[in-house]
C-alpha cells in the first residue's frame, strides 16, 4: 500500500471532525505552508511507526525468552514486516473510518440544501 500524505492527516490520532476539516482545506494551502505540514505530518507518521516498531521489539525479545521467537539474522526483518502489516492495517481502517465520516458530513450538507431549496 503507498501511503500519501492525506493517508497520514486520517492515519494520525487526531479528533475525527479535525481530520475531515483539515482534509478539506488542505489542497489550498499555499505551497509553502503545505511543504511544512507535510514534513511534520510525515515526521509523525514516522515517529509513530518507529513507535510501533520498538513496543514489537520488545513484545518479540518477550517471546524469545519465552522461546516463543527465535533470535536469529532474520529476527529485525520479521519485526519489521509485522510492523509494516499493523501500520498498513491501521491506515486502511482509518483510511476507511475518515473516508466514511467525509461521506457522511456531505450527504448532510446536500440534504440541508435539498430542504432549504423546497422552503
Amino acid at each position: 500500500m503507498t501511503i500519501t500524505t492525506k493517508d497520514i492527516i486520517k492515519i494520525l490520532p487526531f479528533q475525527e471532525a479535525f481530520k475531515i476539516d483539515f482534509l478539506e482545506k488542505f489542497d489550498t494551502l499555499p505551497s509553502d505552508k503545505k511543504f511544512s505540514v507535510e514534513q511534520i505530518l510525515w515526521d509523525a507518521y514516522y515517529a509513530l511507526y518507529r513507535l510501533k516498531f520498538d513496543a514489537n521489539i520488545s513484545l518479540a525479545f518477550e517471546r524469545a525468552k519465552n522461546n516463543e521467537e527465535t533470535l536469529d539474522k532474520d529476527f529485525y526483518k520479521r519485526v519489521e514486516e509485522q510492523t509494516e502489516k499493523e501500520m498498513e492495517t491501521q491506515a486502511l481502517e482509518s483510511t476507511e473510518k475518515v473516508d466514511l465520516e467525509s461521506a457522511r458530513k456531505a450527504m448532510e450538507l446536500i440534504v440541508k440544501e435539498m430542504h432549504a431549496a423546497k422552503t
